[in-house]
């Protein structure tokens, strides 16, 4: 009897209210959607971006940011009117983008080219172009701004790109088809899904090696570091079990 009262007050917990927007790239429909966190309904659709791969939305949630596959192009586009700030070109095929902590900073991969593009998020304008290694598809910022962290695909490497000389400093070998990364509260451990091993690795950023792994239950696209607390398509939390450094 006191089993049955804990599960059923375990499953009539009060789910904690969720607001916001949440954005989703529809690479076949040629289109973005913004639904309503807290019901779930599309508020809008957003059309005329074809073959979008990946979104992201800017820290202060000004600029919604997305890359077109078809076109080449970067995308900026105003989430409380829905209309286009403007466009950048981009490497061949790109992948993904990310904005860094402070809003003032954008990255594409190109997975086409194997280049990485740096632009001013304030005016689109090109900064860099950095060569990476074969294949570069997902990426992330450390919470300080300083790096870069690029998986690559065809590589089975991570690069780690210094933000202050848009340079890569470190290429780290850590598999088979690494297609995303998650960046330590930190900075400090770098995590990585694993394609072709249905696994995730933890590298040490300061020592540049993979030190720990573990299987998950399939392949996995994308995830996300608990800190961080932002999702992705088909999610996995971090595992909090891999060895720690000696």
């Amino acid at each position: 009897m006191a089993t049955e009262d804990a599960t059923a007050s375990e499953s009539t917990q009060e789910i904690p209210a969720v607001d916001g927007t949440v954005w989703v790239a529809n690479e076949d429909g040629d289109s973005l959607s913004a639904l309503d966190a807290a019901t779930g309904e599309v508020v809008t659709t957003v059309t005329g971006i074809e073959s979008p791969h990946n979104v992201q939305v800017s820290p202060d949630g000004s600029t919604v940011w997305a890359v077109s596959g078809h076109n080449n192009a970067l995308v900026a586009l105003d989430p409380a009117t829905y209309e286009l700030r403007g466009t950048a070109p981009t490497g061949t095929s790109p992948a993904h983008v990310i904005v860094t902590p402070d809003g003032e900073t954008v990255y594409v991969t190109n997975a086409g080219d194997d280049t990485m593009s740096v632009y001013d998020a304030g005016s689109l304008e090109l900064r860099a172009t950095i060569d990476l290694s074969a294949g570069p598809h997902g990426l992330r910022p450390s919470p300080d701004g300083s790096t870069v962290v690029v998986a690559n695909t065809t590589a089975g490497a991570i690069d780690v790109v210094d933000t202050a000389t848009n340079a890569v400093a470190a290429s780290i070998p850590v598999g088979d088809s690494p297609p995303q990364v998650a960046v330590s509260a930190d900075g400090r451990y770098v995590y990585v899904t694993l394609i072709g091993s249905s696994s995730v690795v933890k590298v040490d950023l300061a020592e540049q090696q993979v030190f720990g792994s573990v299987a998950v239950p399939a392949p996995r696209c994308s995830f996300t570091s608990p800190p961080t607390g932002r999702g992705c398509s088909r999610r996995t939390k971090v595992p909090t079990t891999l060895p720690a450094p000696p």
